[in-house]
C-alpha cells in the first residue's frame, strides 16, 4: 500500500498583484482628495461671497437710511475733498462724474460725511468720530466705488429733489481660488420736504 503524502499549497499575493492593488488604492486615495478639496474651496467661497454681501448690504443700509433725511449734500471728488465747517456751513455740490466722498447734514443737524478709503467704506461725525462700515476681510475697488450726486444745488426746489446713486465694487476672500467680486448700485433720493418746497 502506498501512502499519499499532500503537500499543503501556500497562497499569498505576488509582487505584481501587490503593485496593481495599491496603484488602485493611490488613485482613488488621490480622486478623493481631489473632490474633498474642492468642496473645502467652494465651500470658501460661498462663504467670502455671504460675508461680502451681508457686510456690504449692512453698509448700504446705514448710508441710505442717513441719505435720504438729510439735506445739503457735498460730493467730494476725492477722500479728503470735504467742505470745512459745521453741518449748517455746507454748500451743496453735485458730481456727475461721481466722487469718493459725500457730506451732508443729517436729520440731527449732524455733519455727517461717508467716504471710500484705503478700502473701506467710512463714516465721520462732524469731524471727528470715524467709524468703520466694512470688515477687514473685504477690500473695495475705489475705481469702482463712488458716489453720484445729481440737483444737490437745486433741493429748494419743488420739481428737482436732490438724488445720490452709489456704486460700490469689492472683493472678498483668502486665497485666488476663493475670493469672490461683487458690485452693487443704489439711487437714494432725499425724502426731507422742506418749508421751501411747499
Amino acid at each position: 500500500m502506498k501512502i499519499r503524502v499532500f503537500k499543503k499549497e501556500k497562497y499569498g499575493f505576488t509582487l505584481i498583484e501587490m503593485l496593481v492593488a495599491v496603484g488602485l488604492f493611490t488613485v482613488v486615495i488621490v480622486i478623493t482628495l481631489t473632490a474633498i478639496l474642492s468642496i473645502i474651496d467652494f465651500q470658501r467661497k460661498v462663504t467670502a461671497f455671504q460675508n461680502i454681501q451681508n457686510n456690504l448690504n449692512f453698509a448700504l443700509e446705514v448710508i441710505s437710511k442717513d441719505l435720504k433725511t438729510g439735506d445739503k449734500y457735498y460730493c467730494g471728488l476725492n477722500s479728503f475733498d470735504m467742505p470745512t465747517g459745521g453741518a449748517n456751513d455746507i454748500i451743496p455740490r453735485s458730481c456727475l462724474s461721481g466722487g469718493q466722498i459725500i457730506t451732508f447734514r443729517n436729520s440731527n443737524s449732524d455733519k455727517i460725511t461717508y467716504r471710500f478709503l484705503s478700502g473701506r467704506i467710512e463714516r465721520i461725525v462732524n469731524d471727528g468720530q470715524v467709524f468703520i462700515l466694512t470688515s477687514i476681510n473685504i477690500n473695495l475697488n475705489e475705481n469702482v466705488s463712488k458716489f453720484y450726486v445729481v440737483n444737490a444745488e437745486d433741493e429748494l426746489k419743488m420739481d428737482y429733489q436732490p438724488r445720490i446713486t452709489i456704486t460700490i465694487g469689492a472683493t472678498s476672500g483668502v486665497k485666488d481660488k476663493t475670493t469672490e467680486t461683487f458690485n452693487l448700485q443704489t439711487t437714494i433720493s432725499q425724502l426731507v420736504l422742506n418749508e421751501y418746497s411747499l
